[in-house]
């Protein structure tokens, strides 16, 4: 058993800014024979939270289950996934279940960032009014929609994931037009 009152990490120690923050963090880990049980639950800043639990063999041909429910109304983090993002604000919802085997997961349920907002500010560029979504269907593949406009244009997504697929695991589409890609005083781009 892990527990926590509260938790947090920040980018400049002398910065009063957390890009990550937790409370009341749970943690329950049970070994039994060759069963892992996990269950996590944690409240986020801004009355969200995560929920989950995950249950398994220790072989790659042992079943698999799981999932986790989370309510994300901060997402400052996702500028530690990216050097280029900046000021990311929007939230997370979503249900997502967890399947399969240890060696050939499958994922399903359906999570959503809305409200988007962020910048890239070596390209100048400011994006607003984005949505993305993953839907999970019986196979285990994830469907991917979103839009996220740049400029005077929108740039929209569709497209899988399968985690299962090795060698074709994302298909992505995207398309859209007058969609700003760089606006600096050197170089100016719209696609």
């Amino acid at each position: 058993k892990l527990r926590s009152p509260r938790g947090g990490l920040r980018l400049d120690p002398n910065s009063p800014r957390e890009v990550i923050g937790y409370s009341a963090l749970s943690l329950d880990a049970s070994l039994q024979g060759d069963r892992l049980s996990l269950a996590l639950a944690t409240q986020l800043p801004e009355d969200g939270r995560i929920v989950g639990r995950l249950s398994m063999g220790l072989s790659s041909s042992s079943a698999l289950s799981g999932e986790v429910t989370m309510d994300i109304h901060r997402i400052e983090w996702l500028e530690l996934l990216s050097v280029d993002l900046a000021n990311p604000k929007g939230q997370i919802d979503g249900h997502v279940l967890i399947g399969g085997t240890v060696g050939a997961p499958t994922l399903g349920g359906s999570a959503k960032i809305s409200q988007f907002t962020g910048e890239l500010p070596a390209l100048g560029v400011k994006l607003t009014e984005g949505s993305f979504g993953l839907e999970g269907d019986a196979a285990g593949s994830l469907r991917i929609t979103g839009q996220l406009r740049s400029g005077a244009g929108v740039l929209r997504a569709d497209g899988t994931l399968t985690p299962r697929n090795a060698e074709n695991s994302l298909q992505l589409t995207l398309r859209g037009d007058n969609i700003t890609a760089a606006d600096t005083p050197n170089f100016d781009a719209v696609i």
